[in-house]
């Protein structure tokens, strides 16, 4: 759907993947790590599966306001911090409009 909208809009938009929901030392999520190295497009850290993330969520709170949740904030932390640096990446492109990662 990506290259789609790329080839009618002749660029935009930038993409990357993000997993979530991965789990440590099981199949599925390795499958799916080596599955978005394949493809052409960068692909992120992303999110383990974790409770607490749910819980900040049904609570109205984000994770690094929960106690004892320093890696699931650092984690989050690191994600973001990959985000941005994946758009200065596009926006110094010299042939690529300036587009926001949502």
């Amino acid at each position: 759907m990506v290259r789609q909208a790329q080839k009618i809009r002749k660029g935009p938009p930038q993409t990357c993947i993000i997993p979530n929901k991965l789990q440590t030392g099981y199949r599925l999520s390795k499958e799916l790590l080596a599955a978005a190295g394949q493809l052409d497009v960068p692909s992120l850290d992303g999110l383990k599966l974790r409770q607490v993330y749910a819980d900040a969520s049904g609570q109205g709170t984000v994770v690094w306001r929960l106690p004892r949740t320093e890696e699931a904030a650092r984690e989050f932390e690191r994600l973001y911090s990959q985000v941005t640096e994946h758009e200065k990446k596009i926006a110094s492109r010299p042939s690529t409009r300036r587009t926001r990662i949502h």
